[in-house]
């Protein structure tokens, strides 16, 4: 029983996080940006390019594969590269960088 109220309780806040998103007409705003941004990127024939620390790199890898898998649309796959999928590259970029710090 004790895992149930802890499930319900993270379901809690997922609601209370979606419920702020619909009451909240500068957050839609900001998503609606985002997305015109991504969408001019892409007509102006830009990749659209992610990356992420730790679980983010999880999700950035997902959004990624979504652009190239085409989603539930029969679309031409958007070009879309994750950083975090390419630990050579990953190392390559920062390397260099450690030595600045």
């Amino acid at each position: 029983m004790e895992l149930l109220v802890k499930i319900n309780k993270k379901l809690e806040q997922r609601r209370a996080i979606l419920n702020t998103i619909i009451q909240n007409v500068g957050i839609q705003n900001k998503i609606l940006k985002s997305a015109q941004i991504l969408a001019e990127c892409l007509k102006l024939g830009g990749k659209i390019i992610t990356a992420g620390n730790g679980g983010s790199a999880s999700q950035s890898e997902h959004f990624s594969s979504e652009m190239m898998g085409r989603l539930k649309n029969s679309r031409t796959p958007f070009p879309s590269l994750s950083l975090s999928s390419n630990a050579s590259l990953l190392t390559c970029i920062g390397n260099p960088l450690a030595e600045l710090i």
